[in-house]
């Protein structure tokens, strides 16, 4: 496993993480406790020490199987979460100092920990964002409850103006921003500007909903308790058509490992956190770190064949 310095913090991760939000068991179909907290384990056994979760995922329940797995083994993990986002839907969600400062007590209780080593604000957007919020992120810091502070960019792009503007003025330690295959775009800005403040870069979303793992096809059936069951049949079709384009990289290489290295390979980016529900899983992606580096010529037809197409349909609405 490589490690990289996370930006000013000097925090120090594993370029492959490990993201659980499928352990919370409400957006990626049923998750098994005892497999994600194995899943867990075989992680810092392989070198993975960087973690990240969210209260949404399952309504605290991601964090409670990582506190779980923890237990005793919290010395090294560079462990981090958010808060801003409540079930509900946006109506619920809450980017207020008053939230951050009740909310994070709730996340370290259920981590078993006394301290997070990064905290994010959950993907606000303009209207929803709260200065206050992110003061009291910095109060946190103050006090050591908190090593760095962090702010989760809303998904696609939406969110970069704010991100850029918070990065500028020197407001955030650390951002965490959607970025893979199939979606560059913060490549072009965002990251060159966080790397001029050296702001620490997590992306997020490296395999897009489990299409770049090579896992998912037009046949596909997912279960109740599995939101990609709401996606359309011609958006999963557009979404494929496009990851068959990038069937060159795969030479030497699995998709999931072409996915998480083309990431890796971006300037300005620390480190990449694909989830993981599975000690198998958590294997397959560590074999990304070293093994067969995308290669600069491989780069140039990602963003060649990136210039060309046309973006992605938006996320549709259930059927």
């Amino acid at each position: 496993m490589e490690y990289r310095t996370l930006g000013r913090t000097g925090i120090r991760i594993s370029e492959v993480g490990l993201g659980t939000w499928g352990m919370g068991g409400d957006r990626y179909g049923r998750a098994d406790d005892a497999e994600s907290r194995g899943a867990i384990l075989r992680a810092l056994e392989l070198g993975i020490n960087h973690i990240d979760t969210a209260p949404i995922y399952g309504d605290g329940h991601s964090e409670e199987v990582i506190g779980e797995a923890l237990a005793g083994r919290r010395h090294g993990v560079v462990l981090a979460t958010k808060v801003g986002m409540f079930p509900g839907g946006r109506q619920n969600f809450d980017y207020s100092g008053a939230a951050v400062v009740r909310e994070v007590e709730n996340s370290l209780r259920r981590l078993r920990t006394d301290y997070l080593d990064i905290y994010f604000l959950h993907s606000p957007d303009d209207a929803l964002y709260r200065d206050d919020g992110l003061e009291a992120l910095v109060r946190l810091k103050e006090q050591g409850k908190v090593r760095a502070t962090g702010f989760s960019v809303m998904s696609e792009d939406e969110g970069i103006p704010l991100a850029m503007r918070l990065v500028a003025q020197g407001q955030v330690d650390v951002i965490q921003q959607a970025y893979r295959l199939l979606y560059t775009l913060p490549a072009k800005e965002l990251f060159p500007l966080a790397q001029a403040h050296d702001v620490g870069v997590v992306a997020r979303e490296n395999f897009y909903f489990g299409f770049l793992t090579g896992a998912i096809t037009r046949e596909t059936v997912f279960d109740d308790r599995d939101d990609r069951r709401k996606f359309r049949a011609d958006f999963i079709d557009a979404v494929l058509a496009r990851v068959e384009r990038l069937g060159f990289l795969t030479q030497g290489r699995t998709m999931p490992q072409a996915a998480l290295q083309f990431v890796l390979a971006t300037p300005g980016v620390h480190g990449v956190i694909p989830g993981a529900m599975t000690a198998g899983e958590v294997e397959e992606n560590v074999r990304a770190s070293g093994g067969n580096p995308i290669s600069t010529e491989e780069m140039t037809q990602i963003m060649d064949l990136e210039s060309r197409e046309y973006d992605l349909p938006p996320i549709p609405p259930p059927v």
